[in-house]
């Protein structure tokens, strides 16, 4: 027992004594080539807003976790100034980490011991915790560190929709004079259901049954919900959505859903008549 706290009051010392001298953590680290940014920093290396001190996820997603390795026990983990060497060398390390998520119903770690794990996320939305604890070795004893947690929502996939025009997805509009410097334009009304208010919507045009085109279009959900096409020449044209993708579903890799039966739009660009001039018998001369 007296060994075990020596060991412990030596580490505690060596923890001190690093944390003294050594440079400021790294705001972000690089994990498969994609900026993995400390816990409460958004992407643009500034403290997240009040609203999103949480992590967000998509349901079903699976997303890798980074936790800064003690330095007083992992000194070849970083170089003579304290920096980070290589992000994903686990044969660096001295430590272990023992990862988990509150309510393992919530979300399942992939079973590592090492600085990254992997935290696969269920399909029901939630408001968990993922928690890691370091196990630095000191003379073959271990001593755990005080666990680091963060909160984790758990957000619902996105979904989009066409709305309804008159019973029957398609309009038809007559207007004159359509070219190309006079285009014919057309509001695409869009239901969606999104934790954010601006979502990137996909999706094909074409036009009398030909080839079609991939877009996509921003989409602001808090101004109602819609996007605007031009047209240059008159035709049937067929808008078909093909993803619907926000900020946290981009994130998370994860594809939104589509409203069964409201993915197509069909569009009628028509010229009006043209009429013409009245003939009659003409007046007889006198």
């Amino acid at each position: 027992m007296k060994n075990i706290l020596t060991y412990c009051i030596v580490a505690i010392f060596l923890f001190v004594a690093g944390s003294t001298y050594a440079q400021t953590n790294p705001t972000n680290v690089q994990i498969d080539g994609k900026a993995h940014y400390q816990h409460g920093y958004n992407s643009s290396g500034g403290p997240d807003l009040p609203q999103e001190e949480r992590d967000s996820v998509t349901v079903t997603s699976t997303m890798k976790y980074f936790v800064l390795p003690d330095r007083a026990f992992n000194s070849n983990f970083y170089d003579g100034s304290g920096n980070i060497i290589d992000p994903v060398d686990v044969t660096k390390l001295t430590s272990t980490f023992e990862w988990s998520v509150k309510t393992p119903a919530v979300g399942t770690t992939d079973g590592s011991t090492t600085h990254i794990s992997a935290v696969t996320w269920g399909a029901n939305p939630a408001i968990d915790t993922l928690i890691v604890r370091e196990k630095p070795t000191s003379g073959g004893t271990v001593c755990e560190g005080t666990p680091t947690k963060i909160p984790v929502a758990v957000i619902a996939k996105p979904v989009i929709g066409f709305d309804q025009v008159s019973s029957q997805y398609s309009f038809t509009q007559c207007v004159p004079g359509v070219t190309s410097s006079n285009k014919a334009s057309y509001t695409f009304d869009v239901t969606a259901t999104s934790s954010s208010s601006q979502v990137i919507v996909g999706y094909t045009l074409s036009k009398d049954g030909g080839a079609a085109t991939p877009y996509t279009a921003s989409v602001n959900m808090a101004a109602g919900g819609s996007f605007v096409l031009e047209f240059e020449d008159y035709g049937a044209y067929t808008v078909v959505i093909t993803s619907i993708t926000d900020r946290v579903s981009r994130k998370s890799s994860v594809a939104g859903v589509i409203t069964s039966g409201a993915n197509q739009f069909v569009y009628n660009l028509i010229k009006p008549a043209q009429t013409g001039p009245i003939y009659h018998i003409p007046n007889l001369n006198p």
